[in-house]
């Protein structure tokens, strides 16, 4: 579902909705699988990977006018390693070398082993005949983004395993950290919209954790989940897989320099306001 929930946020239409959906229970389902097996981290995502990849190559052939990096970037969203991006970063930041370059490549063998993953998914579907359909997708309204909010905050319950209650704090993290960020793009610019988001997931957060007495990152996390450069990743990985290095390295480089916007919005929104264990 959140597969599906994340298509709606890249603009996607009904065709990349259904697709996604689907990207993301092959993925789940991998999950369950491989978790009975104990395989490796690295292999569970080739493999994941590589079947959404065959899943949105097979759709885009079935489907002419689903935008085909949506569905793939949506349904692997969950497992795009956009937190320990920012965690690298983060350390970085504060003079960590050892922790945030260890954390660092491992991000880049991640990425690696979705980009494999995807390739080969990608190649096995085009063994598969193209069917010309001319069918129109466009983005859904308004309340489908709002509905989708509400599937992400469910989903990010789940993923953070946050407890029943916590389910109206981390929708208010998951409002503020998109509409933020998306009236911030389109004023001031690609890179404001995520530093400003983060700079008030983390004063909310912050404030809440000396109110209600909990964790400031039951706000954060969920809230910077969706602010992470997941989308870009993807992006990237698919342009040089394509051979368009130019276009590729420009994507990665975007990549980190909203994690830095990010992590310097946190890191400002700490210095401002600090939660009740930092000045315990």
């Amino acid at each position: 579902m959140s597969g599906g929930a994340f298509s709606v946020f890249f603009g996607g239409g009904k065709n990349e909705l259904c697709v996604a959906t689907i990207v993301g229970l092959v993925v789940g389902i991998s999950a369950v699988v491989m978790r009975r097996f104990q395989v490796n981290s690295r292999l569970f995502e080739l493999i994941a990977a590589a079947g959404a990849a065959f899943v949105a190559q097979l759709a885009s052939h079935a489907f002419g006018a689903c935008v085909e990096w949506i569905p793939l970037a949506a349904g692997l969203i969950i497992l795009l390693p956009g937190i320990a991006l920012l965690d690298s970063v983060t350390e970085l930041s504060h003079g960590q070398l050892v922790s945030g370059g260890a954390r660092l490549a491992g991000v880049g063998v991640a990425f690696l082993a979705l980009g494999f993953g995807a390739v080969a998914g990608d190649s096995i579907a085009e063994l598969f005949p193209e069917v010309a359909n001319t069918a129109h997708s466009d983005p859904l309204g308004p309340t489908m983004t709002f509905l989708a909010l509400i599937v992400v905050a469910f989903g990010s319950t789940i993923r953070f395993r946050a407890t029943p209650r916590d389910l109206p704090v981390i929708f208010g993290a998951s409002l503020l950290a998109f509409y933020v960020t998306r009236w911030e793009t389109e004023h001031m610019g690609g890179l404001a919209g995520p530093f400003l988001a983060a700079f008030l997931l983390g004063t909310a957060g912050n404030i809440y954790a000396r109110a209600a007495h909990s964790a400031a990152e039951l706000v954060i996390i969920p809230g910077i989940a969706l602010l992470v450069p997941g989308s870009v990743g993807v992006l990237s990985l698919s342009a040089l897989l394509s051979q368009d290095a130019d276009a590729g390295i420009q994507s990665a480089f975007k990549m980190f320099l909203i994690a830095m916007a990010l992590a310097a919005g946190v890191l400002f929104s700490q210095s401002l306001v600090r939660d009740n264990r930092a000045t315990a």
